[in-house]
């Protein structure tokens, strides 16, 4: 079995590996939260994609790029089964390049203090980011008495948002699901009942785009706030149920 997703899969995974449970178990080089990220790991492992260095840090959370030998030996041996979690909609891009959403705001966002949240919040809401955006931005991080080399003036200029559509994602799901093969089941994002707020309702919207794309492509899809039905919010989200997002 391997596993495409983020902590939420790979941590109780990991446990049921360790206790013997599933015999033969890989997972993917880093969390991912997207198909996109997760199409680009495997196109890392199967040597049909290359990952700057320069960007290692918002891919993987690491420098230099970590080693895909654990997924490439698994990938060796055969797997029979993949689970997929996209827990996200939204997609950071820089290029052709994925960059994992959490690492992109600890590492590029929150390093630089709050000099770039104008400059973020635009890019999450899909406005135009122009040159008067970016300059701005500079003249923020200057003032912070941060000193911007190239490279973070041409990811302030690169970096694009995209929310993919069911089309979109269900190429994706089919593209991995040739390069695999086995039994695939896509793990969605896990909605708290009775909340109304915009999170939610982007989770339920990604879900059904999810559902709609694995019918398309034959694979099964699981909502995992059937969990919380199942067994109650103190028992599946942190803080004994208050953290609706985790």
């Amino acid at each position: 079995m391997a596993t495409l997703g983020s902590c939420r899969v790979h941590i109780p995974l990991g446990r049921l590996a360790g206790l013997g449970e599933l015999t033969h178990y890989t997972q993917g080089m880093a969390l991912t939260h997207t198909a996109a990220e997760a199409m680009q790991t495997l196109d890392l492992v199967m040597g049909a994609r290359r990952i700057p260095e320069a960007l290692a840090l918002f891919v993987f959370g690491a420098e230099p790029l970590p080693p895909p030998d654990l997924l490439r030996e698994g990938l060796r041996r055969g797997i029979d089964a993949v689970l997929l979690e996209v827990s996200q909609a939204r997609q950071f891009l820089y290029g052709d390049i994925c960059l994992q959403t959490n690492l992109f705001s600890r590492h590029f966002i929150r390093a630089h203090g709050g000099a770039l949240l104008p400059w973020f919040r635009l890019l999450c809401g899909g406005r135009t980011i122009d040159e008067a955006v970016i300059q701005s931005a500079l003249e923020n991080l200057r003032a912070g008495g941060h000193r911007p080399d190239e490279q973070v003036v041409d990811l302030l200029r690169g970096v694009r948002m995209e929310i993919p559509g069911r089309v979109e994602i269900a190429r994706t799901l089919e593209a991995m699901m040739v390069k695999l093969g086995g039994r695939w089941t896509v793990i969605g994002a896990l909605e708290a009942p009775g909340h109304e707020g915009a999170i939610m309702r982007q989770r339920r919207a990604l879900n059904a785009t999810l559902e709609q794309a694995a019918g398309q492509c034959g694979a099964a899809f699981y909502n995992p706030t059937r969990l919380i039905i199942d067994h109650g919010r103190a028992t599946v989200l942190d803080g004994g149920g208050a953290d609706i997002h985790e």
